[in-house]
C-alpha cells in the first residue's frame, strides 16, 4: 500500500517532464494498476486456499514472475520501441507546444536547431 501511493506521488510529478524518454508517468500507472490487480488476486488466495498450502505457494510463485515480467517489458520494451522509431533522437521531446516570441513554436525552435547542429556535424 505505502509503495503504491510513494508510485503515484512520482507518476504524478514526472508527469511535467517534457522530455518522452524520461516521462514514464503512463508506464508507472499502468504498473500501478497490475499491481493493484495481483494484490487483490492473492488477498483472496490467502482466504479460498487456506487448507491448499502448495496451491497457494505456486499461486504465489506464479503472481510474482507475472508482475515482475509485466512490469520490466512496460518500462523497457516502450523504451526500445522508441529507441527504434526514432533512433536520432529528433522527437524526444513531448508534442506540448509552447509559443516563443517570433510565433514558432518551442518544438519547432528546438527540432530545426537539432537539425542545424547535426548538419555541422556532418561537415
Amino acid at each position: 500500500g505505502l509503495l503504491q501511493i510513494i508510485a503515484i506521488f512520482i507518476a504524478f510529478h514526472i508527469r511535467k517532464v517534457k522530455i518522452k524518454a524520461l516521462n514514464d508517468s503512463k508506464e508507472i500507472a499502468a504498473i500501478i494498476y497490475i499491481n493493484s490487480i495481483i494484490l487483490v488476486i492473492m488477498i483472496v488466495s490467502v482466504f479460498v486456499l487456506d487448507k491448499y498450502h502448495n496451491t497457494h505457494a505456486a499461486l504465489f510463485g506464479l503472481a510474482l514472475l507475472l508482475q515482475a515480467s509485466c512490469f520490466l517489458g512496460i518500462i523497457f520494451i516502450t523504451k526500445m520501441a522508441r529507441v527504434y522509431l526514432d533512433p536520432q533522437g529528433l522527437h524526444i521531446f513531448s508534442t506540448a507546444q509552447t509559443s516563443t516570441a517570433n510565433g514558432r513554436s518551442q518544438l519547432e525552435t528546438n527540432t530545426s536547431n537539432n537539425s542545424e547542429a547535426m548538419n555541422k556535424l556532418k561537415k
